[in-house]
């Protein structure tokens, strides 16, 4: 549940390009090339680009292949060896690693004015969401389990009593805002 007044839009309804996520399958030189986001098992961000041969360059194409948009690439040594990519910003010049659009041109998460999804719930979602990322951690289905065969005992312990507490915080701060 969002907060009160109007939800900024969020980073996760974005096509996103990841000039690290690219680094990584190795297709930063030449092109063409497909990059898809996957989130939740589904496909949230499908790209296309190529890379100048020079490396300076990386080209957003459209569905005909044909140059879209154009971002300037960096290469950054690093102090142990090897080097860092980065792109810059179209609109404002920010370097950075990350763009995204919403199906227009691709720029920085500030030029398009975007927050986290966690930045625009209220504090008992905040709390609940905490919670159940420890059920989560500590593969609980229901409200309550057991110690998982791989984890101390005094972990377990830890986490059960940070779930306790973010359940009972979730349980005041929405019976703060019904004004109970």
């Amino acid at each position: 549940m969002p907060k009160r007044g109007i939800p900024k839009r969020i980073v996760e309804d974005m096509n996103l390009l990841d000039i690290r996520k690219l680094k990584l399958v190795g297709t930063l030189g030449g092109g063409p090339f497909l990059s898809t986001t996957r989130r939740d098992g589904r496909i949230v961000s499908l790209v296309r680009y190529s890379v100048s041969p020079d490396r300076s360059v990386l080209t957003i194409l459209d569905g005909k292949l044909q140059p879209r948009q154009t971002i300037k690439m960096a290469w950054v040594p690093c102090h142990l060896g090897g080097e860092r990519p980065f792109i810059f910003c179209p609109a404002c010049g920010h370097r950075g690693e990350l763009l995204y659009s919403d199906g227009g041109p691709f720029a920085c998460r500030r030029c398009h004015d975007l927050s986290y999804e966690s930045r625009n719930l209220s504090d008992a979602w905040r709390l609940l969401r905490q919670s159940q990322k420890i059920q989560k951690k500590l593969g609980w289905h229901g409200l309550e389990g057991g110690r998982p065969r791989w984890m101390h005992e005094a972990t377990f312990e830890r986490l059960v009593e940070r779930h306790r507490d973010y359940d009972w915080r979730a349980v005041l701060a929405m019976a703060r805002a019904l004004g109970i």
